[in-house]
């Protein structure tokens, strides 16, 4: 009588064995990975920025791919690795690409999904709170008589520097 392995399932007796079962009728079926087909997330529909990990950030492939990556679930994968490529078109569509490799039993196991990334539209709060005249600070400028070419002159400054702040701060904004 031969010693070797034959899978129960399909009964063949090539490839690599996993709990008596051949690779493919063990991954068929015992769920190893769960890639989710769709992941939504909030993006507001004024400044186009994206709620992850409960902050509104500015959409990169970096933050997006720790996202995707945090929702896949493994079990009882060895040496498991979870690498998320996301890609975000010209229009602002994303897209992503799952890779999950891991070993189970001394055998290498692979998986590769593509994963529809939803954003839900929203407001976030900042854009709420701009839209309906909320300021934490109010600067008026204001001239002297004679003085409105001075005004004009530092208007331009000021308001270029209120925008460069709201990289930092969301609330920042000129009103008028």
């Amino acid at each position: 009588m031969k010693d070797e392995n034959f899978c129960p399932l399909c009964g063949t007796e090539k490839g690599h064995f996993i709990k008596g079962l051949c690779k493919e009728c063990f991954l068929k079926k015992y769920k190893v990975v769960e890639i989710p087909e769709t992941i939504s997330f909030e993006q507001c529909k004024t400044c186009e920025k994206i709620k992850l990990f409960e902050k509104m950030v500015v959409p990169d492939s970096k933050n997006l791919a720790l996202f995707v990556e945090k929702k896949v679930k493994i079990k009882n994968l060895n040496n498991s690795e979870v690498h998320a490529i996301v890609s975000i078109d010209e229009n602002g569509e994303f897209s992503a690409k799952v890779i999950v490799k891991g070993i189970l039993e001394n055998v290498p196991l692979s998986f590769e999904e593509e994963v529809l990334l939803e954003p839900r539209p929203v407001q976030c709060d900042a854009c709420m709170r701009l839209s309906s005249q909320y300021h934490e600070a109010i600067i008026q400028l204001r001239a002297k008589e004679g003085g409105r070419k001075e005004l004009k002159k530092f208007l331009p400054i000021l308001i270029g520097f209120v925008e460069a702040m709201r990289s930092k701060n969301s609330l920042s904004s000129v009103s008028e």
